[in-house]
């Protein structure tokens, strides 16, 4: 008897969330920003002197990239690099805060659909923002289903509302 209350229970606290209409673009917009400040300050500073020796007067950074095979893998691989830390830096933090540094500045909290808040739910509903590109097409669909909720919220089960 008590799964099936429990079971009701979660059932009714998922209906309700998922009838929330998400939390505006503006605020999250801005949160995403603020974000991208705190990450950049964070990654600036290791990796200030990673290709200070490389560039010299004469040359500029995609005349390097076109040059040297070499190089351009290396910019590749600190590019997927840059994008898994930007990912991680959101997944970790809304598994363990429900909240990003952006978020809690704007009021914002991620939550799931379905139940506990899983670290997968978190990276999967992130995976979008590994380039702004992505991030766009992710959240047309928001604005086209008049929901408020990206594609890869929806796919995995989460939703940002406002928390004050």
């Amino acid at each position: 008897m008590n799964k099936k209350v429990s079971s009701r229970k979660k059932a009714s606290k998922a209906s309700n969330i998922a009838d929330v209409m998400g939390a505006s673009y503006i605020k999250r917009i801005m949160a995403y920003f603020i974000d991208m400040l705190v990450v950049s300050l964070v990654m600036y500073f290791p990796m200030k002197g990673l290709f200070s020796g490389m560039i010299g007067d004469e040359e500029t950074f995609s005349s390097l990239f076109a040059a040297s095979n070499e190089m351009s893998f290396s910019i590749f691989l600190l590019d997927f690099v840059l994008a898994l830390v930007f990912i991680l830096y959101f997944a970790l933090l809304e598994f363990k805060l429900s909240q990003t540094v952006g978020k809690m500045m704007m009021g914002l909290e991620v939550k799931s659909v379905i139940g506990e808040l899983t670290f997968r739910q978190c990276f999967m509903r992130n995976i979008s923002k590994m380039s702004v590109m992505f991030l766009f097409i992710d959240s047309i669909y928001g604005l086209f289903k008049g929901t408020r909720r990206r594609f890869l919220e929806k796919y995995s089960s989460t939703v940002v509302v406002n928390k004050w």
